[in-house]
């Protein structure tokens, strides 16, 4: 019986380790897959702030430091930094909401 025994071991310790070797590799294959989309994504966005960054800007010559003191006091006192930051988000979720089917609630 101690014969049958260990060859019976033998062969359960085998199917473990194949088992545990196919985890692994698909494990491995999952990793480079994921690896691999998001080289190509960080490859596609590097090239996008590349063309981006090529682009001629123009020269500013009057921006908010050019207005007068008073003014800046007054957007500052009414919240136009609070204002343009509300506006801005309420935007990008709208527009995020048009993304998301049967959600475009009449727009």
């Amino acid at each position: 019986m101690e014969f049958l025994g260990s060859i019976w071991r033998f062969l359960t310790d085998g199917v473990q380790w194949v088992i545990n070797v196919v985890k692994q590799v698909f494990t491995d294959v999952w990793t480079a897959f994921t690896d691999a989309v998001k080289w190509v994504v960080v490859s596609l966005l590097d090239v996008v702030k590349s063309l981006v960054e090529a682009l001629p800007a123009p020269e500013w010559s009057y921006g908010w430091s050019g207005l007068p003191g008073e003014l800046l006091n007054i957007l500052g006192l009414i919240g136009l930094d609070y204002c343009l930051g509300i506006i801005g988000t309420a935007l990008l979720i709208r527009l995020s909401m048009q993304l998301i089917p049967f959600v475009r609630l009449g727009s």
